[in-house]
């Protein structure tokens, strides 16, 4: 077996499409509650306000996820035009060169 499938996933890896930043925002999530619930363990009475707290760092966590996904959308179309422009794909509005 390849050693690389016995080895946890890196949490500090950084994704690079829309699919990996789904997967991290899930396991991110997963440890926010699993610390929110720790957390409201402690405190008498913090039961009832656990809810809120998940749903609002579930929200966190979509514009979190959001502004990534947009900032990588951003990048491979700047990364598209700059290639385009080295190997002389014109943009449709420009003439050819005369």
């Amino acid at each position: 077996m390849p050693e690389q499938e016995n080895r946890p996933q890196d949490v500090n890896a950084q994704p690079t499409n829309p699919e990996q930043f789904q997967a991290a925002r899930e396991a991110a999530e997963q440890k926010i509650d699993q610390a929110i619930d720790q957390f409201a363990s402690k405190i008498p009475g913090a039961e009832q306000y656990v809810g809120h707290a998940k749903e609002a760092a579930s929200g966190v966590l979509n514009n979190l996820e959001k502004e990534a996904e947009g900032r990588l959308g951003g990048i491979v179309n700047s990364a598209s035009g700059i290639l385009g422009g080295l190997f002389g794909k014109r943009k449709k509005e420009e003439p050819p060169p005369s």
